[in-house]
């Protein structure tokens, strides 16, 4: 059985579950709400950062089992913070 972990809603509510968790990385809105749609309805539960040093945070207190991150946004260029994302993964 996978372990239970606690999911937090965007309204502050807070439930215990089993499904996996996604955090999804992009500066787009849009582009994080159609995934975090697709994924929800397929009975992940995600988090969304819009930048590097957001997803490094919550990543860190969260520890997502997968994270979507957009390789080709102005942030990750650079690739100090897909190693970040990596050393805590």
């Amino acid at each position: 059985m996978p372990p239970h972990r606690l999911a937090f809603r965007r309204n502050g509510a807070c439930r215990v579950t089993t499904a996996p968790s996604v955090l999804i990385v992009d500066a787009s809105r849009e582009s994080r709400e159609v995934l975090r749609l697709m994924l929800e309805r397929r009975g992940a539960t995600t988090l969304e950062a819009e930048r590097p040093e957001e997803a490094i945070r919550l990543a860190r207190d969260f520890h997502p089992d997968l994270i979507l991150f957009d390789a080709e946004s102005d942030h990750s260029r650079n690739g100090q913070p897909t190693n970040d994302l990596r050393q805590i993964a």
